[in-house]
């Protein structure tokens, strides 16, 4: 199996957060031990820690994020360095480049990242699934394992059965699985003696082919929908935390001019690079040209996301004529947003017909809305200007 494919989808959803989070103007976020915080917590930084307690959900984007206080509710989090070792009330959710997990969760674990470690202090009361580069397990899960991954390395206590999927399968001495241990691997996996297996064990050689995350099967399929679904949600949010006034009327706005933003996203798209080429082709130009890429990018990401909303929003709207769109941007639309979209592009032809359509959609938007703040301040009569002369008294 290529190393991988795989990992360049989960950099593809990192990357637009990392991104993000790095705009966010906030170089360290803290919440302290002895803090609380009553409600849902969601922060964007480049270093992200979490010592206190949460007593909602927290969802976490930066380039380090650790959390080893407790969170009574959901954590997702993504970023590129991730460590978990406080306990999580409900589910975890994670898609990050390194990732360590040494905590209690109570519930299920979906994780996505180029290196994953369970501890072996690491405990999950649910199913876990993991889709990763390398990925080693210790510590006891009660549920189902899940793994795609290039290696995979087990040496745990897992109460169900072992589903794995990759190129190197070692099961060591302290292994104990009560169900069944199936892999699909196009070589033998190293079973320890002394490792005990309480069902079957089954191998099926790897699918040949060149595009192996075709073939991933289940695990993958609902590793990657839970990442994108993640991704999708913490852009959304830190767009809403970072520029709420104008996000709020982008969605406001969006039955207005559909097939005009459609043309201005399929326009801009185009000539933006084009135009910072051109920029590029003198010395002087060239940090203008880096410029206006990075500037590209993030509008990018920012106008997909808002394509996402603007999407929700049309559905809604759909049902329900009459749907409130000003004080119904929140959390739990955001989250169902995030998923019926995560969902709906799942589907072949339709989905990628879909996500084309959103991000021209949301950046023609995104660009129309930029383009008209231009165009208002050039329009703004300019004050005249005070004199500064005493008035002569005669």
């Amino acid at each position: 199996m290529k190393k991988y494919i795989l990992i360049a989808a989960l950099a593809a959803l990192i990357v637009p957060v990392a991104a993000l989070a790095t705009t966010a103007g906030n170089q360290l976020y803290v919440l302290d031990p002895s803090a609380t915080t009553d409600n849902d917590l969601i922060k964007a930084a480049e270093s992200v820690l979490i010592e206190g307690v949460v007593k909602g959900d927290a969802m976490l984007a930066g380039g380090n994020v650790k959390s080893t206080g407790t969170i009574e509710g959901d954590l997702l989090s993504a970023g590129g360095n991730i460590t978990v070792s406080g306990t999580v009330g409900q589910n975890l959710r994670i898609a990050g480049g390194n990732i360590e997990i040494d905590n209690v969760t109570n519930r299920n674990l979906s994780v996505a990242g180029g290196n994953v470690k369970f501890a072996n202090s690491a405990k999950v009361l649910g199913n876990v699934y993991i889709a990763g580069g390398e990925v080693t397990i210790r510590g006891e899960i009660l549920g189902n394992v899940y793994v795609a991954a290039g290696t995979v390395d087990i040496e745990g206590v897992v109460g169900g059965n072992v589903i794995v999927m990759s190129e190197d399968v070692e099961i060591l001495g302290n292994t104990q699985i009560a169900g069944n241990l199936e892999y699909s691997s196009n070589k033998e996996a190293y079973v320890s003696e002394a490792a005990t297996i309480g069902g079957t064990i089954t191998r099926k050689d790897l699918p040949a082919s060149t595009m192996p995350t075709l073939h991933l099967g289940k695990s993958f399929t609902f590793a990657s929908l839970i990442y994108f679904i993640i991704s999708t949600l913490l852009v959304i949010l830190v767009l809403w935390k970072l520029a709420p006034a104008l996000s709020s009327s982008m969605v406001v706005t969006t039955e207005e001019k559909f097939w005009k933003r459609l043309l201005v996203g399929l326009i801009a798209i185009i000539v933006w690079p084009l135009v910072a080429i051109v920029v590029a082709i003198t010395l002087v130009g060239i940090p203008l040209f880096i410029g206006a890429m990075a500037l590209y990018v993030l509008a990018l990401i920012a106008g997909y996301a808002y394509g996402v909303v603007m999407f929700g929003v049309w559905v809604f709207k759909l049902f329900q004529p009459n749907f409130d769109v000003v004080n119904n941007q929140n959390l739990r639309f955001f989250l169902i947003v995030a998923v019926v979209f995560s969902v709906i592009r799942l589907v072949p032809v339709v989905g990628a017909l879909l996500s084309l359509v959103t991000m021209l959609w949301g950046f023609g938007a995104l660009v129309s809305h930029m383009q008209d703040k231009m165009n208002h301040k050039k329009e703004e009569p300019k004050m005249p200007e005070q004199s500064t002369e005493t008035p002569h008294i005669a």
